[in-house]
């Protein structure tokens, strides 16, 4: 099920630029959706953003975008993992036509701010019930390359059979400017595989970027790939924390599925 008017046709929950574009224009949208796209483009479109694979994305039209006004409402849960399923079509779908720009396509999604700014670790908790909520409801087991046990260093985070890397940003991450997207809740999702073709480890200009911009070193749980011998949980679904002492860990809550 989809909500209608979160969707620029009726019927797709995705929206790609020029539909957010013209939405800005026509002031179709919700003014915390307006707000949280400006503020998102201005944020990567700048040239000192770490991410410039997200930057060269934004340019090149090839993020995608949902919107979800609650983190409760169960129809909207129902609208995301229609909405993701839809990218994990379009990433297929590039994949095999061999699309020059396939690796930048990227997934975003915007939640509404709170009244008040929370802590990191309470969107966190938002994050992770959302996250769980989605796998419940998702119909199709993790790909079976990867483990099934978040424990284990070969397990992602998976929907509609594609293992997907979450990264979350919040209004609370003041001091990790990388991670703070606006003043809502937001995901930002790419297929795991994307993300370990791009991952240049420590030393890369990406890595160098972010100590930069953030005025801190990069968390160490960016620096780890998955499958490279920590658990799963912490690593393809990221909440980092304004210091790098401590780790947020995902509770996954596992479904079996036949």
């Amino acid at each position: 099920m989809v909500i209608k008017n979160l969707c620029p046709d009726g019927v797709t929950p995705i929206w790609n630029k020029s539909q957010m574009e013209s939405s800005l224009l026509e002031e179709c949208l919700p003014a915390w959706v307006r707000t949280s796209y400006s503020t998102f483009v201005e944020t990567i479109s700048d040239s000192a953003f770490p991410c410039f694979w997200g930057t060269i994305g934004e340019q090149k039209g090839m993020i995608r975008y949902l919107i979800v006004s609650s983190l409760t409402d169960p129809i909207l849960v129902e609208h995301t993992l229609e909405g993701i399923y839809k990218y994990i079509d379009e990433v297929n779908e590039n994949e095999l036509l061999q699309h020059e720009n396939a690796d930048l396509l990227t997934l975003v999604i915007f939640f509404p701010p709170e009244p008040t700014v929370l802590t990191v670790e309470e969107y966190a908790g938002q994050a992770f019930d959302f996250l769980n909520a989605l796998h419940s409801l998702d119909a199709v087991s993790c790909p079976c390359h990867w483990s099934a046990d978040p424990q284990s260093a070969n397990w992602s985070y998976s929907l509609g059979g594609c293992a997907l890397f979450v990264s979350v940003s919040t209004p609370a991450n003041q001091k990790r400017r990388s991670r703070h997207l606006g003043s809502g809740m937001t995901f930002v999702i790419t297929p795991v595989e994307v993300l370990l073709n791009k991952h240049g480890g420590e030393n890369s200009s990406i890595f160098r970027r972010v100590r930069q911009y953030d005025g801190i070193p990069p968390h160490p749980n960016l620096l780890i790939m998955p499958g490279n011998g920590k658990v799963g949980n912490e690593l393809t679904v990221q909440v980092l924390p304004d210091n790098n002492d401590s780790e947020i860990s995902f509770d996954f809550q596992y479904k079996f599925k036949d």
